[in-house]
Formats: C-alpha cells, sequence, structure tokens
C-alpha cells in the first residue's frame, strides 16, 4: 500500500492518493480532492511566517537599543583616551613613546570590544534559520551574551550572579539563535528594574544537567509577573507598557526558537523573583 499527495498542474488541484492491492492482478485507488485544505495550510503557513517576521524585527528593536548601550560606553572610553592624548599635544606636554602605546593598546582593545558587538547584530539580522545545526556548548553560548550585555547590566546597577554546573552542557542547534533568547530574556530582566524604585538587583543565571537534558534558568529579584500577563507573555506582539519600558517583547520568538530546538520553557511568578527555566535535550554523539 502506498499514501501520497500530488499536484496536478492541468485541474489547478491537490489530491490525496491511496492504493493498494487486495490480490494478485488488481489494484484499487482512491483519491480525495484536498486543494481547498492545502490553500487553507498555505495561508496558515504563511500568516505564521509574516507573524514570525514581524516579532523578530520588533525583537530586534529592542535588542538594537540595548545594544546601544553597550556600545556607548566603549565609544566614550575611545574618546576620552584620544582627547587626552590631544589635549596634551595641544598643550606642548611631551608624552613618553610607551604612554602612548599603552593608551593605544586600550583603544585597540575598545574598538574590538564594539566590533564583536556589531558582528553579532549583523549576523543576527542576516541569518535565517540555519539548515545545517551544530554542536553548542550551553555555558561558553552563555559567557558570549553576558559580553554583549554586560555593560548594560552595569549601568542598571544590577548584581550579576552565574551558577554553572560542572558538567559539560552540549546542545545540538543554532548558537546565534539560541544566543538570542538568552538575550531577550536578560533584557526583559534588566527593563523589568525600570519602572520600580529597588536598591538591591539581581539577574541570576543558572546552569545544570537535568538527566538527558540541559537546564538554563535565568532569575531576577524584580516585581512579579501579574497572573492576568504572565498566561499572555509568549504571544507575538505581546508587551506590557510601564514606564515607557515594554515588558515581554520578544518572548514570542524565545518561544518559537526553543520549540525549534525539541526544548520547553516555563516562567515562574512571585513576590520577590521572576525565573525562567529553559531546558534542551543533551547531544549525544554516536559512536
Amino acid at each position: 500500500p502506498v499514501n501520497f499527495t500530488q499536484y496536478f498542474d492541468q485541474q489547478d488541484k491537490w489530491y490525496s492518493i491511496s492504493a493498494y492491492s487486495p490480490q494478485p492482478g488488481y489494484v484499487v485507488e482512491i483519491s480525495e480532492d484536498i486543494t481547498e485544505q492545502k490553500k487553507a495550510e498555505g495561508e496558515r503557513r504563511e500568516r505564521e511566517r509574516q507573524v514570525a517576521l514581524i516579532e523578530r524585527v520588533a525583537s530586534l528593536g529592542a535588542l538594537a537599543a540595548g545594544v546601544a548601550h553597550e556600545i556607548n560606553q566603549p565609544l566614550q572610553a575611545l574618546k576620552i583616551m584620544a582627547d587626552s592624548m590631544i589635549y596634551w599635544y595641544d598643550k606642548g606636554k611631551e608624552t613618553s613613546v610607551e604612554k602612548v602605546i599603552e593608551s593605544c593598546r586600550k583603544i585597540s582593545v575598545q574598538a574590538g570590544y564594539i566590533t564583536s558587538i556589531v558582528e553579532w547584530m549583523q549576523d543576527s539580522v542576516n541569518k535565517a534559520w540555519s539548515d545545517v545545526p551544530e554542536e553548542v556548548d550551553v555555558k561558553k553560548m552563555i559567557k558570549q551574551v553576558l559580553i554583549l550585555v554586560q555593560e548594560r547590566i552595569r549601568a542598571h546597577g544590577i548584581q550579576l550572579r552565574e551558577n554553572s554546573c560542572a558538567t559539560s552542557l552540549v546542545v545540538w542547534g543554532d548558537s546565534r539563535r539560541l544566543e538570542e533568547i538568552v538575550i531577550i530574556i536578560l533584557v526583559n530582566a534588566i527593563d523589568s528594574f525600570v519602572c520600580v524604585d529597588q536598591s538591591a538587583r539581581e539577574i541570576r543565571i543558572t546552569t545544570s544537567c537535568v538527566e538527558d537534558r540541559a537546564v538554563i534558568e535565568i532569575s531576577n529579584n524584580g516585581p512579579a509577573i501579574p497572573d492576568d500577563i504572565i498566561g499572555k507573555i509568549f504571544e507575538p506582539f505581546f508587551s506590557s507598557s510601564k514606564s515607557g519600558t515594554k515588558l515581554g517583547m520578544g518572548l514570542a520568538i524565545v518561544k518559537s526558537v526553543v520549540n525549534a530546538h525539541n526544548g520547553t520553557i516555563q516562567v515562574f511568578s512571585s513576590n520577590q523573583q521572576v525565573t525562567f527555566r529553559i531546558e534542551f535535550p543533551l547531544y549525544r554523539q554516536s559512536v
């Protein structure tokens, strides 16, 4: 027996076709017109694609705002170092070659930091979902993300705490998309503190291994997510406006990326802690 679908150009129709042989020398064929079903599926996929695209653009916009903070700090450092050298030169003050070289080294480090951030953003904008996934070291991936958002965390007076498990955590997927979902959750956590007067601000990132799954938990001690909102935060275009911030922006993208990696995501909220728990199957290389 065989079952397949076939498109016929002359009729401009799709058919679901089943065929089997009840006895030698005989073939039974059953055809069903599924054109309308195919059209409905195509329209649904197109709507989902458009929603994902628009949400992704909105998400990248939120990320870009965060990246602006990351780039501004090293740019200010570059300007101060360059202006300082120009100032002493204009004043006719002699400066040793060693001091100039040391300043140039610092400028090079800051410029390299800016370059890495810009390259990451370009990659995120231009790179579609990879058809060829790869091994991703979860702990290294998180380290890379923290480099990108460290200045924004510092600027908001937030204490960052990391608890990494001792075992290796390797998953199978797209490293850029995985980095993106961690950034989106962190940016939402940072923004949650904007609307509250709270001196002790903390974000905690914990990695662990539970059976055959890699677990990432991102927690903050900011305000709780209201009960009437927590069930909606993974919906496309959802955001909760508070004091000019957009809480929840981009979480639909987080959900779709997690699903694409065969993972799960949960959110838990109490008076003093909001936690996102993400689980992915560990990658076990076949022998």
